[in-house]
This record gives C-alpha cells, sequence and structure tokens, in this order.
C-alpha cells in the first residue's frame, strides 16, 4: 500500500482515489470460467487469500469473483444433494469448473457480473464504497486502468484502513456503538461442541460469511468464517474435517468484539489492526447481543462525507 495522504475533513477523505491507496498489482491471480474450481481453490490456498477475479472466455473480460463464501455455499449444497457423501461430494468438486461456481452465484446471491468493469484506478473511495454497499457479498472489487488493464483488487478493509486513519475528523469518532444504533442484526450462532458442517450449513443457509461461537451458557466463544472452508484443503481431500468440533478451529483465531460504549474510533482501529469482517458486540456477561460488519461501517461512513 501507499503512504496516506494527510486529509483535513470527511469530504476530503472521500475524494481519496483508488490508486492512492493500491500500488499498481503486477501479479493479481486470477483464474478462468473454464478451469476447475480445485484450481481456482488450490490458489486461494496456496496465496493465502479469499477470492480471485474470473476472466470468462466468452465475454472476454473479467465477470465475476470466486471466493471462499461461494466454495462453502458450493460445498454444503453437494453435501445437501448427497446426503452427506463426501466420497461423492470430492468427486463432484474436483470435475467443477470455476463456472459452475457462477451459475451458483446467479441463483442464492443477488449478483451482477456487470459491476466488474466499473471501478478505475482513478475513481474515488466514495464511489468504490457506494458500489460496495448495494451489491450482495461485494467484499472487492477489481480495479482497472482506463485503457482495461487489470490494476489490482480493492478490499472493504483497504477503505476502512483509511478511514481509521482519518476518522478523527468526522463528527461521530466520540460516538458509541450504542449511540449510533449499530450492531442490532440478528446474531447467527453455533455451539462450540457442534461439528464444523453445521456452522458452515448456517454459514450457507443466511449466506453471510462468518457466524459466532458460543459456549454452552450463551457466552461468546469466537468466530468461524467462511475462510475456514480451507480446512477441507485442496481437491476437498479433508472434508472428514467437517465432523471435528467448532471449537478446535476457533482457538487460534483472532475475533474482534466490541461493547455498546466502545466509540466509532475504537471500533474502527479494531477493524482496521485485525483487517476483521466483522465484530461482535459482547455485554458484560460475555454474552453476543449483536454483529457489526465492514458493510455496517461503510454505510455509517456515506452519511458523513
Amino acid at each position: 500500500f501507499k503512504e496516506m495522504a494527510t486529509h483535513t475533513s470527511p469530504t476530503d477523505v472521500s475524494r481519496t482515489l483508488v490508486k492512492d491507496i493500491l500500488k499498481k498489482q503486477d501479479n493479481v491471480v486470477t483464474t478462468d470460467s473454464t478451469a476447475p474450481l480445485s484450481e481456482a481453490f488450490s490458489k486461494i490456498l496456496q496465496q493465502h487469500i479469499s477470492s480471485v477475479p474470473v476472466f470468462s472466455t466468452g465475454e472476454n473480460r473479467y465477470s465475476s469473483f470466486i471466493d471462499v463464501l461461494d466454495i462453502t455455499i458450493f460445498v454444503v449444497s453437494l453435501l445437501e444433494k448427497h446426503s452427506g457423501d463426501y466420497e461423492k461430494v470430492k468427486e463432484l468438486f474436483s470435475a467443477a469448473t470455476c463456472g459452475d461456481i457462477k451459475e451458483l452465484q446467479s441463483s442464492n446471491r443477488n449478483w451482477s457480473g456487470n459491476f466488474l468493469d466499473n471501478v478505475h484506478d482513478t475513481d474515488t473511495i466514495k464511489r468504490a464504497m457506494n458500489i460496495m454497499v448495494n451489491m450482495v457479498n461485494i467484499h472487492r472489487l477489481p480495479t482497472f486502468t482506463l485503457t482495461g488493464e487489470l490494476f489490482g483488487v480493492l478490499s472493504q478493509s483497504d477503505i476502512i484502513e483509511v478511514i481509521a486513519a482519518n476518522i478523527k475528523l468526522f463528527p461521530i469518532a466520540n460516538k458509541t456503538v450504542k449511540d449510533l444504533g449499530l450492531g442490532i442484526k440478528e446474531v447467527v450462532s453455533v455451539g462450540r461442541n457442534e461439528p464444523l458442517k453445521n456452522a458452515f450449513q448456517k454459514i450457507k443457509d443466511h449466506t453471510i460469511s462468518g457466524i459466532a461461537v458460543v459456549n454452552g451458557n450463551g457466552t461468546f466463544a469466537g468466530s468461524i468464517s467462511a475462510s475456514d472452508i480451507k480446512v477441507i484443503g485442496e481437491n476437498a481431500s479433508g472434508l472428514s474435517k467437517l465432523e471435528e468440533p467448532v471449537g478446535g478451529f476457533t482457538q487460534s483465531k483472532k475475533t474482534v468484539t466490541v461493547t455498546p460504549e466502545c466509540s466509532i474510533q475504537q471500533v474502527f482501529e479494531k477493524f482496521s489492526k485485525e483487517r476483521a469482517h466483522r465484530g461482535f458486540v459482547v455485554d458484560q456477561s460475555s454474552s453476543v447481543v449483536g454483529v457489526i460488519t465492514l458493510i455496517d461501517l461503510l454505510e455509517l461512513i456515506l452519511n458523513y462525507i
């Protein structure tokens, strides 16, 4: 990332250009719509990333993304269809193409491939924010030069980092989570002793990227996200791990938590530091009472720029 410029107002922050926060990425990891899904998943695993842009040979352009949520939904859908037959699911996973995922996206999520050629390196982050909040489950946007060359991938976390560095300029910096009514979404959770497959089933059913993990008494114990689907390994050879308890996959993970009394400045700083996709709101008894997503924060900031 580039060194951030000095800003003087929220409006000034909103005028930051994409190219001002992203360096041109010469080796963007991509895939092709005709490529095996297992190949795209291998790239995600090996590069420690969460998604790859997909080039459509038929449309001759980057037409979509494949991300860990797509792969989670695909795997769970296969398990549902084939009654948990891991060998059959492994066989079908190995035979699937990236194009199969695009068909699944069309049937499971509000999706518009046209957005992928809309963001340029000379666009403002405000424009990118508006696109992100108006699309469903769009966490990253491929960005292009005006000549159509792929410039890089802009994530919600990249934008949050810019906002966090300048949050003191915003009039809501000292307002609390409670003051602004953040974190009032229903919290989807799974018990720490339940099998991992139950967590992924809930992620698929609710089409969300992560859920809370709770102890038997309802207190917060961590989180599971779609990124954890990586546990099945290349070619889905580790599907049997889905039978293991959820709690075993949360011990080494950093999860952002906030209280209703946390200031917005504190929230942005936590999200930026951990590059988190969500933060769980916990009360004094450590019970989960809400969840805040990156989209919630982007929507909030758009009201002040």
